[in-house]
């Protein structure tokens, strides 16, 4: 009998197998709204003789179950319990599904059902990357492992939540081929659905971008590396940074702590650098995020080849300041140019800031011309550092030694042209209450010169020089030399007024370096007669020619002087004769 009864155990487990496979599988109850949509699938059954499904539901926890419809399409696989959450409380639905057919057992009963308003759980990114080949925003996760999961949903954080996969997906990656990380921060955050479409939680898993700018510091050559942290996890370990050259692949250079966004490197000389940062996940090194890849060039500083001074003049006759010019290169890597002018015991005197506009221009100095001075220029770079010096050049300064036989003339020589000096031309003249004409007169090659002619009609300021040294090859280029006047001790004063009968009895020119016996002078009426005439050295007493009184009134005069030099100086004007 032992037989028998496992004969009939395995008949009773064939036919719940049976029924089993038979029954309608309800796959899920949703809420919509004020209505529940029930889906399920539909096996085939071997029995053919299909009568109705019978929905049955109820509202609790507790209580019966209601019938709810009759479904006598056995095609159907899905119902609409309409209106089902009208009324107060919140919906708390089960439904279970019976088939029934002619075959036994007739009856096949679904599995119970509530309704599904649980979201599934959460889903965290592992990381937010860009991808250094492509510039793409590259974003993983771990698989999400409720029962019920349907897609994922990417969304993209601006301040509000902008849909990037409308459809959903069911990998576990996306690229993000709508933005570009290299401009800024990007940041992201996902949910997941169920079958009924229930949202988990958006907002929880917030990740975003590591943002890599830089900077360049010419004047130090370094390059200065900056970033936004890597916002997503609950701890960063460290920061590494790769380089990339024009001899190398991206390589590890050097790595910081978790907390620091900065790096700062050195360069040396002209080339194609490329760098990103890495970070990696707090306790779990295997999770990475990269950040943009940033570019750009260095090099050696453009400096300038050379600085040269044009000249160094005076402004005499006009002024006692100097004045210079400089040439320089203006494509080169200068901010401005400095400009020292030391005195002869090498001590500063004066400074000029200059730009790249000012080359060529005179530039007219507070320095007096008859002290020696010396005058550099130097480049300044972009952080106001000098760092290329052009030649120091100095001013002519001109001296000179009145005799008796002669003017001599002594300066230092003008030695700052490559071409060098081709001669130095003199120029002379004379003038009065300190207005000058002087013109070329004789060139020489030496820095000394003696003159020795005699000047007609010297004024009060004596006779004046001043000194050209002209360059080879370049005759309009020219620096000048202070002005030195000389025979300055030749003056006359004339009297405009005398009493034959006074104090002043006679009219006589007065001065110094006078030669009285050589020097004349003629008296004339006010018709223009000539009336007396003579060596000054006897002066006019007030009597003609003939020796004969004159009366009281004004007479001209023609006065011609002769210095001690032999050096003439004529002059006319009127007298007052005083009865």
């Amino acid at each position: 009998m032992r037989w028998l009864s496992k004969i009939s155990a395995l008949f009773l487990f064939f036919l719940c197998q049976q029924s089993n496979a038979q029954a309608p599988f309800l796959r899920r109850v949703c809420v919509a709204t004020t209505n529940n949509e029930l889906v399920w699938n539909n096996p085939t059954y071997p029995c053919t003789d299909f009568k109705f499904y019978l929905i049955w539901g109820r509202n609790g926890t507790s209580g019966p179950f209601v019938l709810v419809d009759t479904i006598k399409n056995i095609a159907s696989e899905n119902y609409t319990h309409v209106n089902a959450n009208i009324g107060p409380g919140s919906p708390n639905w089960y439904y279970f599904i019976e088939r029934r057919d002619s075959c036994a057992p007739y009856n096949y009963y679904s599995d119970t059902l509530r309704i599904d308003d649980t979201p599934t759980e959460q889903t965290s990114f592992d990381s937010v990357s860009i991808d250094i080949a492509t510039n793409k925003v590259i974003i993983g996760w771990p698989s999400n492992k409720s029962v019920d999961f349907n897609k994922y949903y990417i969304f993209q954080f601006t301040g509000t939540y902008i849909l990037l996969t409308s459809s959903g997906i069911i990998d576990t990656f996306y690229q993000d081929n709508n933005n570009d990380p290299s401009v800024g921060i990007l940041s992201y955050d996902i949910y997941t659905t169920d079958s009924c479409g229930n949202p988990s939680l958006l907002g929880l898993s917030k990740h975003s971008t590591i943002f890599l700018q830089h900077t360049i510091d010419t004047c130090k050559r370094q390059y200065n590396l900056n970033w936004s942290h890597y916002v997503g996890w609950t701890g960063i370990e460290k920061y590494h940074i790769f380089e990339k050259t024009e001899t190398s692949d991206f390589r590890l250079i050097d790595s910081v702590d978790g907390s620091i966004n900065t790096y700062t490197g050195s360069y040396s000389n002209k080339a194609s650098h490329e760098y990103y940062v890495r970070a990696i996940k707090l306790g779990n090194k295997a999770i990475t995020s990269s950040s943009n890849k940033i570019q750009f060039t260095t090099r050696v500083r453009n400096e300038p080849a050379f600085i040269s001074i044009n000249h160094i003049s005076s402004l005499a006759p006009i002024s006692k300041n100097l004045s210079f010019s400089f040439q320089a290169e203006a494509d080169k890597d200068v901010s401005s140019y400095e400009v020292s002018i030391l005195d002869s015991g090498g001590v500063l005197k004066e400074s000029l800031n200059l730009n790249k506009a000012d080359i060529g221009k005179e530039i007219t100095l507070s320095s007096e011309d008859h002290l020696r001075w010396y005058i550099t220029v130097a480049a300044k770079d972009y952080c106001n550092n000098a760092y290329f010096y052009g030649d120091t050049s100095t001013n002519i300064v001109l001296a000179g030694i009145d005799t008796l036989q002669s003017r001599q003339l002594f300066w230092n020589p003008y030695s700052f042209w490559k071409a060098g000096v081709e001669n130095y031309q003199i120029s002379r003249g004379t003038g009065n209450d300190g207005l000058f004409l002087l013109s070329p007169f004789t060139q020489t090659f030496d820095t000394l010169f003696k003159d020795t002619q005699t000047i007609d009609d010297i004024q009060n300021e004596g006779v004046c020089y001043f000194v050209e040294a002209i360059p080879k090859g370049n005759p309009q280029l020219k620096s000048r030399s202070n002005m030195v006047c000389l025979s300055t001790s030749f003056l006359v004063f004339i009297p405009n007024a005398f009493a034959p009968n006074g104090i002043n009895s006679l009219f006589r020119p007065e001065g110094s370096s006078i030669d009285y016996q050589k020097s004349t002078f003629t008296i004339y009426n006010r018709w223009g007669q000539e009336i007396y005439s003579g060596i000054i050295n006897n002066g006019w007493n007030g009597l003609d020619n003939d020796g004969e009184v004159c009366s009281s009134g004004v007479y001209h005069y023609n006065i011609e002087i002769i210095s001690s030099k032999n050096e003439k100086k004529n002059s006319s004007g009127y007298v007052t004769l005083i009865r």
